[in-house]
């Protein structure tokens, strides 16, 4: 559906974005039906454009049942005609018809509403997560292409957050038409009383818009936030077994828990990836989280709500502990980062701790996970603390940036001193500011299950320049020990 046509101008474009997102979310008020059935079911009324006929080649702009549409934005069936096959990469249950982006127009969108007003009360206790997801797509190698958002609205129809999802681009469908999987979650914030599910089809170049979508869903779970335990992991999913891995590395795999961009995936130890279990300490479990396929970055994000922890946060008296095994592919410097953000009741970040990158060099050039761990004072008026994988590609024709069973743990400390992690051979050096000297260094094999048994690593430690550090050995006997410094 590719014909050719000068370019939107980007100033033009971006002026386009926002008439249509003013009049997506103008006059503040909604309509949508109530519903009992909110919870582990798909809130959107058909979600895949199979209600009534579709345009057989896209260029009819046609009604779709549920849904507002504007600026062209249309229903085409899977055929010859529309250029797009039924057999073309995308969802196994699709049906006849998907989304399109319509003839002749630079943006178009369509939007529907979910009244979620019945879940009031667990959603102003922060006890309702919310789940979208679809197949986005576009046409060979053009960066046409969708998006879907979903803006949660208060009663008076105010936008009081929003979750956004793709977009995908050529480079992430390998410059084949076709559909990806994209998927965010993110929990409700208190005042939500409706959330307008919106998918905005993007034209880069031509006339036709060949932004493409299908198989959308909105879903909510009744999940109170955990309470807010030290020494304990209070990552989702921290080792990527919640959900099925990929076979090959090819199919961008669901990431519960997570909020993926790009082809971030999972996949399988062991499977025709190449990657195996022997590359990763133990406890590896049969997934990894992986960049995926194409020469592009990909992340994966989760946030976690601290806010219970306030006053030991405003006191100073809380660390941060990261941990993962990060990895690549052989002498390919693909690699893994994985990031704490701090951040303010109002999104503003006040800090953040880093590990990684693990690069060919070491791991000796070969496809390996090392274990990489950091430890820091979490900064007072944190609320939030955001957990972003980061996979960079360098090399090939997929992201080889690996990562598995990762830990983010809270400890008290009073104002802990930043503490760094390298491991080479079956020995650890753990190292950290001089001006901690008089500190403790303590360890435990286990953050995952019920509060940690922390036993001191007996001294003596090493003064060098104006760092202490301590070499521990046998660490490989140990793959999941953590590190932490206590005060006097």
């Amino acid at each position: 559906m590719k014909t050719a046509s000068p370019i939107l101008p980007l100033h033009a474009a971006a002026q386009v974005i926002k008439f249509l997102l003013v009049l997506v979310l103008a006059n503040g008020c909604f309509a949508a039906t109530a519903r009992a059935d909110l919870y582990s079911t798909n809130l959107l009324l058909n979600p895949g454009a199979e209600l009534a006929s579709a345009s057989t080649n896209g260029e009819v702009v046609v009604p779709i049942a549920n849904w507002a549409t504007a600026g062209g934005f249309t229903a085409a069936q899977y055929d010859s005609a529309s250029g797009v096959l039924a057999t073309c990469p995308g969802p196994a249950d699709r049906g006849t018809n998907f989304f399109a982006g319509g003839p002749t127009n630079a943006l178009s969108s369509a939007w529907q509403d979910v009244d979620v007003s019945s879940a009031a009360g667990n959603i102003d206790s922060h006890s309702v997560v919310c789940t979208l997801a679809g197949w986005l797509g576009g046409y060979s190698s053009t960066d046409d292409n969708a998006r879907l958002a979903a803006y949660f609205l208060t009663i008076g129809g105010q936008t009081n957050g929003s979750l956004n999802v793709g977009p995908v681009l050529s480079g992430d469908r390998t410059n084949v038409t076709g559909f990806v999987y994209r998927q965010g979650t993110a929990r409700l914030p208190t005042g939500t009383r409706a959330i307008r599910c919106q998918v905005l089809m993007t034209r880069s170049a031509g006339s036709y818009n060949d932004g493409y979508a299908d198989s959308l869903s909105l879903m909510l779970s009744n999940s109170p936030p955990p309470p807010v335990l030290l020494g304990t992991n209070l990552l989702a999913n921290p080792g990527a077994e919640a959900g099925p891995g990929s076979v090959d590395g090819t199919a961008v795999e669901p990431v519960p828990g997570w909020t993926t961009t790009g082809n971030f995936t999972v996949d399988q130890y062991g499977a025709a990836g190449g990657v195996l279990t022997n590359a990763v300490g133990a406890n590896c479990g049969s997934n990894y989280f992986a960049g995926g396929s194409g020469a592009t970055a990909a992340t994966a994000t989760q946030e976690l709500d601290v806010s219970t922890r306030w006053a030991d946060i405003d006191s100073g008296s809380l660390a941060c502990t990261i941990s993962g095994w990060l990895g690549g592919w052989l002498d390919q410097n693909d690699n893994a980062r994985f990031t704490a953000y701090f951040l303010s009741a109002g999104g503003q970040t006040n800090g953040s701790v880093v590990i990684g990158p693990v690069l060919a060099a070491d791991r000796t050039n070969q496809t390996a996970f090392l274990f990489r761990q950091a430890v820091t004072n979490i900064p007072p008026g944190t609320r939030i603390i955001r957990s972003v994988l980061s996979m960079t590609w360098a090399y090939g024709s997929f992201n080889d940036g690996y990562a598995d069973n990762l830990s983010l743990a809270l400890s008290y400390s009073s104002a802990a001193p930043h503490l760094t992690i390298a491991i080479s051979g079956n020995s650890a050096l753990v190292s950290w500011p001089l001006s901690a000297v008089d500190w403790t260094l303590q360890s435990t094999p286990n953050l995952a299950a019920g509060p940690a048994v922390w036993a001191e690593v007996l001294r003596p430690y090493q003064t060098n320049g104006n760092t202490v550090a301590r070499t521990v050995s046998g660490v490989s006997t140990q793959p999941r020990q953590f590190f932490r410094l206590t005060h006097p």
